[in-house]
């Protein structure tokens, strides 16, 4: 386990989502009653205009809305969403900015631009950024 400075986000009942800081990164996992359900990372990247990557953000397979068993649960809908937003949050709160490196083109970029991640001008094909300073 990660040791540093450890906050939590309560989101809706049940779920919340716990932050740990330590050593130029930031991890974020998400809880729905007590189980781990996704996570993802902020880390401080090589490039310099940013103060944060976002990395490997993702929802574990049965706590998605489309899981490989096809069970589409009310009670699941929306946790990629609620991870997104407490990552936007901390970053808002603490005037940090972050870019997400994936390439990712298709319906999963939809939920970050959903979210205020932008593409990065000059990089609109690889980078999606968020609260960048000019």
């Amino acid at each position: 386990m990660m040791e540093g400075l450890k906050k939590e986000r309560k989101i809706r009942v049940g779920l919340l989502c716990e932050i740990i800081e330590s050593r130029g990164s930031v991890s974020f996992t998400l809880k729905y009653k007590g189980e781990v359900v996704g996570m993802c990372m902020l880390y401080t990247p090589g490039e310099r205009d940013w103060d944060f990557e976002l990395d490997d953000l993702f929802i574990f397979s049965p706590y998605r809305r489309n899981n490989e068993n096809n069970t589409k649960s009310e009670e699941y809908f929306g946790f990629g969403s609620e991870l997104i937003e407490s990552v936007n949050e901390y970053l808002l709160k603490n005037g940090k900015s972050a870019y997400l490196v994936d390439g990712i083109i298709g319906p999963e970029s939809g939920m970050y631009q959903r979210h205020g991640w932008r593409p990065v001008k000059g990089h609109e094909l690889l980078y999606l950024g968020f609260n960048k300073r000019d």
